[in-house]
């Protein structure tokens, strides 16, 4: 594996600043003593950001405004010279930049969503020298469409220390508002929930609970580690992030399912599972009423993502499947 980690001796990260996913991998980079770089493709120029509106009333100026994001994101690969570039989904970053950037160095995706909200995820895959994705079905689907090479790889947590002082919040939920959601958490209201999220909670039912405004990674990791019980709802079934930086935070995950999780946790002792709306209320007024078990599986969540789940493991896994592909 150490043969492996020197290879890569420079990196460039092409990632959106404001992602959650920028700082945990940078600093599993760093980790590796490799040398990190960052492209922001959604940070624009005011010459880009001039098209961009100049599309509503011309659409082709989109094109081209993108066009010179692609371009800059070139100049950045010729500058740096790096010798792997791991792009974080990049839904504007062209094929044919991709394939040109593959004729200097090797480039791969990190895709973190779900490959039925694209429609030419197909030309996409094709394009980059190793495409991965979190969701083990999308991989089999794709390979047997003749796809070799996409390859499984998981969401991560950050590598946190957990917090063992006194828990501010006792039930917690992050993401965005939908009317299924609303529905699912609104008896939570009386186990004092807090939501943080966008505006949509605002207008809800549970527009007692809802705290005002999104968070950023750094506030997000300061709420999880100061939390009794986190409340997790997959959008779609890949197993999703907030599984991952739960448990790496040390509070109480309870989720509901995904055909993933049983693969990666122990289920009823690392993480806890809830069926419906009654089982989810039940569950969490059970673990705030029990300390000592509460803090046992969120111990031992903690202990499963610190050991595997991190991203440091993610990206020893990825250049272990990159270094089989030849270097341009």
């Amino acid at each position: 594996m150490q043969k492996q980690e020197k290879k890569f001796k420079k990196v460039l990260v092409v990632i959106a600043s404001y992602s959650a996913y920028r700082n945990p991998l940078e600093k599993a980079l760093k980790v590796l003593k490799i040398k990190t770089n960052h492209f922001d493709n959604r940070k624009t120029t005011l010459y880009e950001k001039l098209f961009f509106a100049l599309s509503i009333i011309y659409s082709p100026f989109y094109s081209f405004a993108t066009r010179h994001i692609n371009n800059r994101l070139l100049k950045k690969v010729d500058q740096f010279k790096p010798d792997l570039v791991i792009v974080s989904k990049g839904e504007n970053i062209s094929p044919s930049t991709v394939r040109e950037i593959s004729k200097r160095t090797i480039i791969v995706n990190w895709f973190t969503d779900y490959f039925a909200d694209y429609k030419q995820i197909g030309e996409l895959i094709s394009a980059y020298n190793v495409f991965f994705t979190g969701d083990r079905t999308d991989v089999k689907s794709y390979r047997e469409k003749g796809y070799k090479n996409l390859y499984c790889l998981p969401y991560a947590g950050p590598l946190l220390n957990s917090e063992h002082n006194k828990k501010k919040y006792d039930v917690v939920f992050i993401g965005t508002f939908n009317k299924k959601r609303e529905h699912l958490f609104e008896n939570l209201g009386r186990l004092n929930l807090k939501i943080w999220g966008d505006k949509g909670w605002g207008k809800s039912k549970l527009r007692n609970s809802y705290m005002g405004k999104w968070l950023n990674f750094n506030e997000m990791v300061r709420v999880l580690k100061n939390s009794k019980i986190i409340i997790n709802n997959h959008q779609n079934r890949v197993l999703n992030m907030r599984v991952y930086e739960t448990t790496a935070a040390g509070a109480l995950l309870i989720t509901d399912n995904s055909p993933d999780l049983p693969l990666m946790y122990k289920i009823g002792s690392e993480v806890v599972v809830y069926k419906n709306k009654n089982d989810l209320y039940g569950k969490v007024k059970y673990y705030l009423e029990r300390d000592i078990q509460r803090e046992k599986i969120a111990n031992a969540g903690y202990s499963r993502v610190k050991k595997e789940h991190n991203y440091t493991n993610r990206l020893r896994k990825m250049f272990s499947v990159v270094i089989r592909f030849p270097v341009p």
